[in-house]
């Protein structure tokens, strides 16, 4: 567990550093462009879909297989994933960066979805998708796993780029802004000492299956080649979550018998 964190710092700093020298170079510039023309090789949809692994509701909603499973991820992803919320938030409004867009000739480079000129620094579903990157990291014990999770993570990281959204250092930060939420939540969790409880999962529960609702019948991605991926994982969702839910209801049922 040591190394694993360790090499969380290592990297945060690492990342920092080099984020912020790639702030004040042209060379920000030149790596996006080089970056984004090399996605094109591959289609629109799946860059589309590769990136809403890192919206900020879908990424909550996976904390859903966690339910009745580890109560110590639930609340690690759920002080981690607000911790990073509050920092991505005033990082962009404090830094204001313009985006690619707001900067570039539009017809210059790819763009997927909506044009979006403003906030750039740090990118927001990079931060997201780290932040349970790094919570599963602290707590998974195979190696494997938490490789092919990293992987992931710079995948969509890589797709911010390619949807013509940010630029490499908006990459790099929120890297380490995932990793830093993800670390104090860890602390936290442990700090608290919390206890598992039907109670915690059947709250968690709730609030989750009630987000998947919302999720697969009101949310709009901005990315319309998504519909099909945020259809299959809603219903997922809730099929999964309601039968937590039922499950719990019962042993809560017997549990209040036996009193």
């Amino acid at each position: 567990m040591e190394n694993i964190k360790k090499i969380y710092f290592a990297i945060v700093f690492a990342l920092i550093v080099a984020a912020f020298h790639l702030l004040k170079t042209q060379a920000n510039t030149e790596i996006f462009i080089y970056l984004n023309s090399i996605s094109s090789l591959f289609p629109k949809w799946i860059w589309a879909n590769i990136t809403f692994f890192g919206d900020g509701l879908f990424v909550f909603l996976m904390l859903s297989f966690f339910v009745r499973k580890n109560q110590h991820v639930l609340w690690s992803g759920f002080f981690s994933g607000l911790i990073t919320l509050l920092l991505v938030n005033f990082l962009k409004s404090y830094f204001d960066i313009p985006r690619p867009a707001g900067v570039l000739d539009i017809n210059s480079f790819n763009i997927i979805g909506p044009i979006l000129k403003k906030r750039a620094f740090p990118s927001g579903h990079t931060a997201t998708i780290f932040t349970l990157v790094g919570i599963l990291g602290l707590y998974l014990k195979s190696t494997k796993i938490k490789i092919v999770l990293f992987s992931l993570g710079l995948l969509v990281g890589f797709s911010r780029i390619a949807v013509g959204a940010h630029w490499l250092s908006d990459i790099l930060f929120g890297i380490s802004i995932g990793l830093i939420s993800s670390l104090i939540a860890y602390y936290l969790v442990q700090k608290l000492k919390i206890k598992s409880s039907i109670d915690v999962d059947l709250t968690f529960s709730g609030i989750l299956l009630l987000t998947a609702i919302y999720f697969i019948a009101f949310y709009d991605s901005s990315f319309q080649e998504v519909f099909l991926l945020q259809l299959i994982f809603g219903t997922i969702f809730i099929l999964k979550l309601s039968f937590d839910l039922f499950i719990l209801i019962k042993h809560k049922d017997k549990s209040s018998l036996r009193l």
